[in-house]
């Protein structure tokens, strides 16, 4: 078993995003799991992710507080708290902040 302190957990700022704070609570690189990362991100208002794609892994953003936009360069959808966004593994997406909000997000395979 391994316990993870929120406040002991490392952050980063998530590579193409802007305005955004990661803790990573479960990832490869700290933790040594590979099997799921878990991130808390803590967006600015603006906050955001360029368009990408995760190489066979599938992706999901809970909502903890706050608005955000996804989309997949098409199609926008509106999630405020405790809505879920699942995007498939090789799936274009983007997050968008309306506002200060926070996400936690979970990946399997991990990525981090």
């Amino acid at each position: 078993m391994k316990i993870v302190r929120f406040d002991d957990s490392p952050t980063f700022e998530p590579k193409g995003h802007a305005g955004v704070l990661n803790h990573a609570l479960v990832s490869t690189e700290w933790h040594d799991t590979p099997e799921v990362g878990v991130w808390w991100g803590r967006f600015d208002d603006g906050g955001a992710s360029n368009l990408h794609i995760h190489v066979g892994a599938t992706q999901v953003y809970v909502v903890l507080a706050g608005t955000f936009v996804v989309d997949d360069g098409e199609t926008e959808h509106r999630l405020n708290a405790r809505d879920t966004a699942i995007i498939g593994p090789d799936e274009p997406h983007r997050i968008r902040a309306e506002g200060d909000a926070e996400v936690m997000v979970v990946t399997t395979p991990g990525l981090r």
